[in-house]
């Protein structure tokens, strides 16, 4: 085995180890990693290792949090707790609808990009579970096309857990809809980070920016 292939093989079965206990189904469309610590077995050694090889690959391709401090609305916030807060990179903060599901967040990024995974951090301590949600993009801020929508999850998803695509998108908004919870009936999102590589952005030579 060349040592390019036996290295990577090395990375994803320590991957393996890593997340071992950490993973958890959601839809034929990707998988949902549960990142809490000490969360329950309950897929397969396959499942396993194409989590692994998503995430090697992500890194490979330099894929970053490319929704930190990037312009967030959402279809309402309370006064204190608004959108900003839920790609500020500080899991303390929150966005709170201070209403019933179902609610959105979207964010544009600073570019169109390719997107490979997303982190999503609900409520500390379970208090309002993601019941269902679905993801949608865009690259015109105005038509959106759903590419990930989960199943209902009747004991909700942990409160923070990430979900890596089966293959990436392409687009410059990114819209989190969280359609139903469980719990607390007030949606509330301490962190949306979106993984993935911004697309370069050239100057048009024929544009004066002086």
């Amino acid at each position: 085995m060349k040592k390019t292939k036996m290295k990577k093989f090395l990375a994803i079965l320590l991957c393996i180890v890593n997340v071992l206990g950490q993973i958890t189904p959601v839809s034929a469309q990707g998988i949902v990693t549960d990142v809490t610590e000490g969360a329950e077995v309950t897929e397969s050694l396959e499942s396993q290792t194409a989590v692994c090889e998503d995430i090697l690959a992500a890194e490979e391709m330099g894929a970053t949090n490319i929704a930190l401090g990037s312009t967030a609305t959402a279809s309402a916030a309370y006064s204190t707790m608004p959108a900003s807060q839920a790609v500020d990179g500080n899991l303390e903060t929150r966005w709170s609808a201070e209403a019933a599901a179902p609610q959105h967040i979207t964010v544009q990024l600073e570019s169109s990009a390719e997107i490979v995974k997303f982190r999503i951090a609900s409520e500390a301590g379970g208090a309002a579970k993601i019941g269902k949600f679905v993801l949608k993009g865009s690259n015109d801020g105005s038509e959106y096309t759903t590419f990930y929508e989960s199943e209902v999850n009747a004991n909700g998803f942990s409160d923070d857990f990430e979900v890596v695509l089966d293959e990436s998108v392409h687009y410059q908004y990114v819209q989190l809809s969280i359609e139903s919870l469980v719990g607390y009936p007030n949606v509330s999102l301490r962190e949306f980070e979106i993984w993935g590589v911004l697309d370069e952005y050239v100057q048009d030579p024929t544009v004066n920016v002086a």
